[in-house]
Order: C-alpha cells, then structure tokens, then sequence
C-alpha cells in the first residue's frame, strides 16, 4: 500500500490530529475497517445463540442444524480474531511510518526556517515537538485508531440488534447512560484551557532542564548551583500543581462516568429485570441470554470511547504544535541569487521589531564595516547589538530598510552563499559528536 512521504502543509495554516496522520491515512483507515469488521463478526457470533439456544429447548433438537449453526459461529470467531489481529499489524505500521515522515519533515523544515525562530523558540521546547509530541501521535495511531473505530461502531451495530430482538431489553440495558453523560460532561468541562495550562508548564520544565544541564560548567563555575537549581525546582513544582489542579477538577465526573460506563452495572440492570421478566413468562431464556451477553458490549465500547477521548485530546495538543512548526513560514529564497562583491557590511536605515514584543529593537539604523576592518559594538544590555549581529546572516528578515553583505542585499543572495562568508561564533558553543 502507497505511502505519502510527506505532508501538504500552507503557512499560518493550523493542522488537525487526522490532517497530521494524512501520510499514513491508508493504512490507518485500512486497520480501522479491519476492526469494525472484527467487532460486527463477534456481535453476529453471539447473536447466532439464541437460534442455537432455541433449537436446544425444543423437544426434538435438530441436529444439522445445530452443527450448521454452531459452524458459523466458529467462522466469525475466526474472522473477528484474524481482523482484529491484523488491525492492529497495519496501524503499528502506519505508526511508525508516520514518525519517520514527521521527523524526517520536521528537521528538514527547522533547517529552511529563519534561525532567529529557533533562537527564540528554545530547544526545550523544539524537543518536545521533534520527540515527544511525535511519539505522543503512536499510541493512538497504532492503538487508538482500531479502538476507536470499533467503539463508535460496536455499540451502534450492537443497540441495533437489541432494538431488533427486544426493544424493551434494549432500553432497560441503556438505563445507566443518562447519568454517565453528566459525569463525562464534568470531567471533560474546560479541557482545552487545563490542557494548555498543561503544556505550557511541561515545556517550561523542559526548557529549565535542559538550561540547567547544558550550563552545568559555567554554573559549578561561578556558583554552587543554587540558584539554577532553585529555577529547576521552581519548574518542576510548578509542572506538578497543575498536573494535581488539572486531575483534582475532572476526577468527580471521572469517576461516576468510569463506574457506569463499566460492564457490571449494565450486567446487574439486565438480569435483574430480565429475570424478573423471564419469571412473568414475557421473555424467554434463549433472549435473556443474548442480551446478557451483547448488553456489556454498549458499556464497554463506551468506557473505551472515555479513554480514548483523553488519547485523543493530548495528541490534537500535539498534534497542533506539530502543525505550529511545519507551517512556520520559512525564509524565501531569491529565485536569481547574487553573490556578494567583496566582505564589507552596512545596515541602510534597519528598523526590526521581535515578533513577542511591540517595541523595536532596531529603529532606523544605518552603519557601515568596510572589508578588512575590525568593527566593535559596544553598549548597554539590550541596546542591540546581538540584534545587529543576528541580522547580518539573516536569522530574520529586516521590517524597513536593508542589510548588504558585499554590496547586495541579504535577501538576493542565497542561504548557502551567506553562510560562506559569514562566520558566527555563538556565546553559547555547541559541539558535534563528530572529527
């Protein structure tokens, strides 16, 4: 089955969880069908016993029958097994698959990006889209999605067999819900404002953690690590608080609709009043005996479908800031790139502005380096002059005027030809684990 290697993503467009997954939808959908045919062959086995049952309290059996029955029984079972096996076979594959693309498309994006994004970004938080909002997407493409599909589609297929054998059963079996929907309708109120409460403090313990680590040497240089400790604490509790808030408000309603939504109290509900039934002669054993086993399916299904729905919404979170990064805009190329004339810099009235902030950095700068000169920028703390270095390899683009590097502008010349004549040393090194 054909893979698409890549996704179709347009600038400032948002990416929803199914058009984040679109690499590997064939697969998805393949495994997803595979289920629904897994649970609609268990609900036909179990429906084949009550003719089964029937046949066995009449006074003569029919024996050919029974067989006949019972082997079609046996070649649903089958079926359901098999599918339901290879379900899950296609969704891994598509899960994997889906984390290679989305890598592979991340990385290659992040290189074609201004750098001033990264820059600002952190790598804290460009860690957790590359790794852990990737891997997030696994568990429910490769587990999530055969589940899902056959949670929606058991309890419908199986409410309508109900329906067609005895429809009062079926409502007596459908009693609980009511009340499960109001504790679900609880748990779940204010999801997306807790979940972004969520994310942001994760991404700030990721950003602290690995500050804290990478500057271990300046730190137990000129500080016995207190006070970048105390940050890190600071993170990590504050991480903690709104994990407990977040668990404490939903935990009420979660708990009511995880009590109904549950086999037991369908189960206690149908033999009760089917017994009871049974002994005022309006329905028979054989029925009784199919809703006992076809009734648990509806709960079932449902408690799966409360499970999944928190799956489901931690991966559209990440899904999101997955689609956040693919459609950064990226720098544009020049479509006929000049190589620049000679090593000298000059700004021609710069202005530049930070995108997270309203004031400018840069307001109508003009200066010049000739080549073969050593220019120094001296000033105070937030003057910009890490802003006027950042500019002349082009981390962003400029908001009025122009850089020239050579004597042609920036944005004509090409990546690639910048970065071979500017060289830029980080106050920060970082190393490669190469020769």
């Amino acid at each position: 089955m054909a893979v698409e290697t890549s996704l179709k993503t347009q600038p400032g467009k948002e990416l929803s969880l199914w058009e984040i997954i679109k690499p590997v939808r064939k697969q998805i959908y393949f495994g997803m069908a595979l289920s629904v045919t897994s649970g609609i062959a268990w609900i036909f086995a179990i429906v084949l016993l009550l003719p089964i049952a029937q046949e066995m309290l009449t006074p003569a059996p029919d024996v050919i029958r029974l067989l006949q029955l019972g082997g079609f029984i046996l070649v649903s079972i089958i079926i359901a097994i098999v599918t339901r096996i290879y379900s899950f076979i296609w969704s891994h594959r598509g899960a994997f698959e889906l984390e290679e693309t989305l890598r592979t498309q991340l990385t290659s994006h992040l290189a074609k990006v201004p750098l001033g994004y990264i820059v600002s970004t952190g790598s804290g938080s460009l860690k957790k889209v590359l790794m852990d909002d990737v891997f997030n997407l696994h568990p429910f493409v490769a587990d999530g999605s055969p589940l899902l599909a056959r949670a929606y589609t058991m309890p419908l297929f199986a409410v309508v067999v109900m329906f067609l054998i005895d429809w009062r059963m079926t409502l007596i079996s459908l009693a609980v819900f009511p009340i499960g929907l109001i504790g679900l309708r609880l748990a779940f109120r204010d999801y997306a404002e807790g979940r972004a409460e969520m994310d942001a403090a994760n991404e700030l313990m990721n950003n602290t953690i690995i500050e804290y680590v990478q500057g271990m040497q300046v730190v137990r240089t000129f500080d016995d690590g207190t006070s970048s400790f105390r940050r890190y604490r600071e993170a990590l509790t504050k991480s903690t608080r709104t994990m407990r808030k977040w668990s404490d408000h939903s935990k009420p309603g979660a708990y009511v609709a995880g009590t109904l939504f549950n086999v037991p109290p369908t189960m206690i509900i149908v033999l009760l009043v089917g017994g009871h039934f049974v002994s005022r002669g309006m329905l028979d054993i054989p029925t009784l005996l199919v809703f006992v086993c076809i009734a648990p399916i509806v709960p079932e299904s449902l408690n799966w479908l409360v499970l999944l729905n928190t799956a489901i919404n931690g991966s559209s979170a990440g899904a999101k800031r997955i689609g956040r990064l693919l459609t950064e805009p990226i720098l544009p190329e020049a479509e006929s790139p000049v190589p620049p004339k000679d090593g000298s810099i000059r700004f021609e009235n710069v202005t530049f502005t930070y995108a997270d902030r309203s004031d400018p950095a840069l307001h109508n700068v003009s200066l010049e380096m000739p080549e073969g000169s050593v220019t120094a920028l001296v000033g105070m703390s937030g003057a910009g002059k890490s802003t006027v270095a950042r500019l002349i390899p082009r981390f962003w683009d400029v908001d009025v005027g122009t850089v020239y590097v050579g004597n042609v502008d920036v944005r004509d010349m090409s990546s690639k030809e910048l970065m071979q004549h500017v060289s830029f040393v980080f106050q920060a090194p970082f190393l490669l684990h190469e020769t």
